[in-house]
């Protein structure tokens, strides 16, 4: 389960740029390419278990998933696929350029403003 790897990069990135801030943590969102192959569950499960007893324990994961994206080489095509036929969807081609599908990083994170008394 590669999902747990994984997970636990986004919750040591999470928490390093929670470091500095009052506010309480909310939502964590983070952009993953289609070829990760992750599953959703089994990532939101790793992620209730890593943040457990931390300063994240509650949060939500918010996922933002990637299609595969292809330029080809020959007619320029560029538009999604599905993989594993890595081939263009205009001139069936197999010389093509990966664009999109292996981003993974925290988008950005939600947190309260703790009020001044």
């Amino acid at each position: 389960m590669h999902e747990l790897a994984l997970c636990s990069r986004i919750v040591d990135a999470a928490r390093e740029e929670l470091q500095g801030y009052s506010g309480e943590p909310l939502r964590v969102y983070v952009v993953i390419g289609a070829l990760h192959q992750i599953v959703p569950s089994f990532l939101q499960e790793a992620y209730r278990a890593l943040t457990r007893d931390t300063v994240l324990e509650g949060t939500e994961l918010v996922l933002r998933f990637i299609p595969v994206r292809v330029q080809c080489r020959r007619c320029e095509w560029e538009g999604e696929i599905a993989p594993p036929f890595f081939s263009c969807g205009a001139c069936g081609g197999t010389a093509v350029d990966l664009c999109a599908g292996r981003e993974f990083y925290l988008e950005k994170l939600t947190i309260t403003e703790k009020e001044c008394v």
